[in-house]
């Protein structure tokens, strides 16, 4: 049986106690903890069993989205950047103070409280590839706890010195990587995501691997125009965009494999009416076959 840390980052306060307690803290009471979150929830913090909880860090938000850094010459503060940064403020405060226990581990698994998940028993007997992050966007992934150190552990200042206003930028990818990877032209693995050469795009992701495994020589030696073949993104004044910059850190440094957790995100009316009218209803859902499933996701992720 594999051990198994969970990393708990943020807001927890994202949904009702109620249904806090039933779809997150339920799923999750058989493991170890390692929670990075603000003070105001404190509350939340209660619902859990204490013994699991292996480290607590209560940030101030007010004083945290104050804190500014420097980018291409320039500081901006958090709160200037991009909310979802905040995510990987918590997640490198816990990996860089429990880099040794969490070492420890099989596998770690990131998960925000806010979403649907089946229960993450499973994973204890599940066949983890060693240099595979498994994900449902930013918002759920894991991998083997060696791997997931190596990706995330140099993530957070990779934000300023790499991804920052990078939407219009063409990014080195790791093609080799990206080909041994599950990418698709939509969520949750978007390649669109991803500045690619023109010359790759097609309009089927297997057409577009075909492409790359053709060029991949030329690919990996950057040999080609960058200037005049790229798809270029017109956003280039957002500072930081998390989920793009998730698939480069990931691919990077290895496979991106979709999570075989079944799990989406509910927005906060169903958190707060939905979910709690029908108690059940998260039950149902994961009962429905995956592509029926995956049709429910995209309903409740819009």
């Amino acid at each position: 049986m594999q051990s198994i840390a969970i990393i708990i980052t943020g807001q927890l306060s994202r949904n009702s106690k109620k249904f806090f307690l039933r779809n997150f803290l339920n799923k999750i009471k058989k493991f170890d903890l390692f929670i990075s979150t603000y003070d105001e929830d404190s509350e939340f913090i209660n619902l859990f069993n204490k013994s699991r909880i292996k480290y607590l860090n209560y940030e101030n938000f007010q004083k945290l989205k104050k804190k500014s850094y420097r980018i291409n010459g320039k500081y901006y503060k958090l709160e200037s950047i991009s909310s979802p940064l905040y995510q990987w403020y918590h997640l490198n405060k816990i990996i860089e103070n429990n880099l040794n226990i969490l070492k420890t581990y099989d596998i770690i698994i990131k998960i925000r409280t806010d979403m649907l998940f089946q229960s993450i028993d499973f994973l204890t007997e599940a066949k983890i590839h060693e240099s595979s992050i498994y994900a449902f966007t930013d918002c759920l992934f894991y991998g083997k706890s060696d791997h997931f150190i190596k990706v995330f552990s140099d993530f957070y200042i990779n934000i300023f010195k790499i991804y920052s206003f990078s939407n219009n930028k063409y990014l080195t990818i790791n093609y080799s990587n990206l080909l041994a990877s599950d990418i698709s032209f939509e969520d949750p693995n978007n390649i669109k995501r991803m500045n690619l050469p023109s010359f790759l795009i097609d309009n089927t992701v297997s057409k577009t691997k075909i492409l790359i495994k053709k060029n991949i020589k030329k690919l990996n030696k950057n040999n080609f125009n960058k200037e005049e073949i790229f798809i270029i993104k017109k956003n280039s004044d957002k500072i930081f965009s998390s989920e793009r910059s998730f698939l480069y850190q990931v691919i990077n440094k290895g496979y991106l494999k979709n999570s075989n957790l079944k799990c989406c995100r509910p927005r906060r009316f169903f958190n707060s009416y939905l979910f709690n009218l029908f108690p059940y209803l998260d039950q149902l859902l994961f009962k429905f076959k995956k592509n029926l499933y995956s049709k429910v996701s995209k309903i409740l992720n819009n």
